[in-house]
Order: structure tokens, then sequence, then C-alpha cells
């Protein structure tokens, strides 16, 4: 079995966010951007298959809405 027959699909991964965005979890946010800086890096690289998308960003935002880190605002408007 090669490593593309185990790979995570955009939908894999957007709930994987959704996840943290919802779990109330220290560093919660920090985690779900990890997964999107993750899918970032695979399109640039020339994959289509994990564009990020609106779902993507909303989740990660919606993480750090949740997040009482420093900062967490100024991550969500960058995004």
């Amino acid at each position: 079995v090669g490593d593309e027959d185990c790979r995570p699909d955009r939908w894999t991964i957007n709930h994987i966010i959704s996840v943290w965005a919802k779990s109330g979890e220290d560093n919660a946010s920090e985690r779900a951007e990890t997964f999107l800086k993750f899918m970032e890096k695979v399109y640039e690289a020339g994959d289509s298959s994990l564009k990020p998308d609106s779902i993507t960003f909303n989740s990660v935002i919606t993480a750090y809405s949740q997040s009482s880190s420093n900062g967490a605002a100024h991550r969500a408007d960058a995004l």
C-alpha cells in the first residue's frame, strides 16, 4: 500500500479542524491553523485536491474566536 492510498482529503482535514475549533482545548486554534498551513503547503506544491476552502478558513477563524490566547483576534483577522 502506497502513501497515496492512505492520504487525507480536504473533507477529512476540514473535519479535524472543525473538531479542534469546537473542542475548547488549550492551543486548539494553533492546532487548527497547523492543519490549514499543511493544506496550503501541499496546495502550493501542486496538489489542488487539498486547496483550503471557505470551510477551512471559517473553521480556523472559529477556533481563534473561542481562544483566550493573546493575539487570537489578530490571527483570526489575518486569515
